[in-house]
């Protein structure tokens, strides 16, 4: 009970930046695994920190409600997937309960939340510069021009963040929440589903422009994700009344299968014989569009036995090569 007390908490102690001036330029390092450097109105610059901001969007995300009204109810607008992130001493706090995604680091708006030399999500401390503040401090994020040195993904912080996702005892639930919570930060509107619901029988279901995407979401594919989506639609389709042409599937996996797997073929199976299509979309790829901030296009990962990597895709969203090894199942199918 503590620790939910702990969570909802909000101290109203919170600090200014130095002289009380204000931040208009913010340097992320590369792949953040430093606290960012800020340039304030009177172009000084100091390490960012934690200041305890009004908006607080390391821990709180909207919530999205044109998807489903009956799943309204069900969603949380806390961000991290593991409710690691608490007020403590006026700053923010993160228990050892985090997996290392980074939607934390990519939601702070003056890069106060980074990863350290191990890897370890860390959080910037205030120094005796700041000012303490009876009101929390809006930032204006409109005013900052924010500089980021490439790449912003690793491929050590992904595996390590799979690696601790495997080792949890509710697994599903965790994954389930992340998927949903990196789509919703890349403004692609997702509901998490409730458990035992016979009518949403997928993980999560987002709809853009329209279009419904039932969303499968699995640490290892198998040919039961294909075939979950086929059911997902023919449910959806027959007690929601949508027509299967406003539908398209999505299945979110942490590693790809290899180039031999059945897994492929039954993709490109099911769009010739049935013309539904379904986008595999790696975890890692999502990881990396939501710390660069970029809008997914789900078009671009219509997968199958003939098109097994998402490097291309990837690379022209960035506008240049994404750091991750050739080859490696976190984006692509090896041999």
């Amino acid at each position: 009970m503590s620790k939910i007390l702990n969570q909802i908490s909000e101290p109203n102690r919170a600090y200014n930046f130095p002289n009380e001036l204000t931040p208009i330029k913010v340097l992320h390092y590369k792949n953040r695994r430093q606290v960012s450097k800020i340039t304030l109105s009177d172009n000084t610059t100091v390490n960012s920190a934690c200041i305890n901001c009004f908006d607080a969007s390391c821990m709180k995300i909207a919530i999205s409600v044109d998807i489903f009204a009956s799943l309204e109810a069900s969603q949380t607008d806390i961000l991290c997937p593991t409710n690691s992130i608490t007020i403590k001493e006026n700053t923010i706090s993160i228990d050892n309960n985090c997996i290392n995604c980074g939607l934390c680091i990519s939601s702070c708006p003056i890069g106060a939340i980074f990863f350290d030399e191990n890897g370890d999500v860390k959080v910037g401390k205030i120094d005796k510069s700041f000012l303490p503040q009876n009101e929390k401090v809006a930032i204006d994020q409109d005013i900052i021009e924010v500089i980021t040195e490439q790449p912003f993904e690793s491929e050590e912080i992904i595996k390590r963040t799979i690696n601790n996702l495997k080792l949890l005892t509710h697994k599903n639930s965790v994954i389930n929440k992340l998927v949903v919570k990196s789509f919703e930060s890349l403004g692609f509107p997702t509901n998490q589903t409730r458990s035992g619901d016979v009518n949403l029988r997928m993980d999560a279901l987002s709809k853009y422009n329209d279009i419904y995407y039932p969303i499968e979401i699995e640490l290892v594919a198998s040919l039961d994700s294909p075939r979950d989506i086929l059911d997902d639609v023919a449910v959806f389709c027959s007690r929601q009344g949508v027509k299967k042409s406003n539908v398209v599937g999505i299945i979110v996996l942490a590693e790809l299968p290899n180039k031999r797997s059945e897994y492929w073929e039954l993709l490109s199976d099911i769009e010739s014989t049935i013309d539904l299509k379904i986008a595999t979309i790696p975890l890692a790829i999502l990881l990396i569009y939501a710390w660069n901030k970029r809008l997914i296009k789900i078009n671009d990962y219509f997968l199958g036995k003939d098109k097994t990597s998402t490097r291309l895709a990837i690379n022209h969203s960035l506008g240049r090569e994404v750091n991750i090894s050739i080859n490696s199942n976190l984006i692509e199918a090896s041999k």
